[in-house]
């Protein structure tokens, strides 16, 4: 009798699963916006004035003297219109304030929300002097002596903070002098005057 031996092979299966690392590159994206928008949206004016020039022998400051001259002052706060020195004397000029007289507004628009920033007034020069609209040499020009800048916010300081759009105002008040160079050989002239001033603000 025959043994008969049956073999039977079974198939084993082995599945392997192989986990393939990929590594990818991403970008990392920046916009940069240096510039803050400061936009005036009131202009700055002293009104209509009477004035009258100096006799050209007072003061020796880098305007020209005219911080001795008659002067005129816009606050910048209030919108107070104050004179001072020559409206009781002849020789220091004369200038009275007959109205219409503006703070100035500068806007601040864009800028990030409820950021301080810094605000700063370039102080005048003879260069920032407002000129008759004639732009005749002959004519005194009105000095500008001194620009005051300051925060519309709580403070009313040096620092504007700003609202949750990144907006605020800034206030613009000044003084201003009668001419007292003896290079002006006129006098002063009806009509407009213009000059000029600068503001910056940073973060």
């Amino acid at each position: 009798m025959k043994n008969v031996t049956k073999l039977a092979l079974g198939a084993l299966t082995l599945s392997v699963a192989i986990t393939q690392v990929n590594a990818e590159t991403f970008n990392a994206t920046a916009e940069i916006t240096n510039a803050i928008s400061l936009t005036e949206t009131t202009p700055f004016s002293i009104g209509t004035v009477f004035i009258t020039k100096a006799d050209g022998a007072i003061g020796n400051d880098a305007d020209g003297g005219a911080t001795d001259a008659a002067q005129i002052n816009i606050n910048a706060l209030t919108g107070a219109v104050t004179t001072g020195n020559g409206t009781t004397d002849t020789s220091d000029g004369a200038v009275t304030p007959l109205g219409g007289e503006q703070v100035g507004v500068l806007t601040v628009t864009g800028a990030a929300p409820f950021a301080d920033l810094i605000i700063t007034a370039t102080t005048p020069t003879v260069a920032n002097d407002l000129v008759h609209s004639s732009a005749n040499p002959a004519i005194p020009t009105i000095n500008f002596l001194a620009l005051t800048a300051i925060a519309d916010d709580a403070d009313n300081g040096g620092t504007l903070t700003l609202d949750a759009s990144g907006n605020g105002n800034i206030l613009i008040g000044g003084e201003f002098g009668a001419s007292d160079r003896a290079t002006f050989t006129g006098t002063y002239a009806d009509g407009t005057y213009t000059g000029t001033y600068s503001v910056s603000v940073s973060y």
